[in-house]
């Protein structure tokens, strides 16, 4: 996990970058309101795709989390 922080710290460094390039405060709001724009986009995919995930394994999630002493096992 700690190999995705410079990754993921990227578009923050980006918007540091571009408000020394063009010493503008705006340059630095634009480039990090893009970078959440992204990634709200990517969340959206993301979440979209875990959510019909579970519905197509619903069933085998449930067995699952029924097998052991949890507490939908009880």
């Amino acid at each position: 996990m700690a190999l995705f922080y410079p990754v993921v710290l990227l578009p923050v460094v980006l918007a540091y970058i571009a408000r020394y390039a063009f010493d503008s405060e705006a340059a630095f709001v634009l480039v990090l309101s893009i970078a959440a724009g992204l990634a709200a986009i990517f969340y959206w995919l993301a979440m979209d795709s875990a959510v019909k995930a579970a519905t197509a394994r619903r069933q085998s999630i449930i067995e699952e989390l029924s097998r052991g002493d949890g507490p939908v096992g009880s």
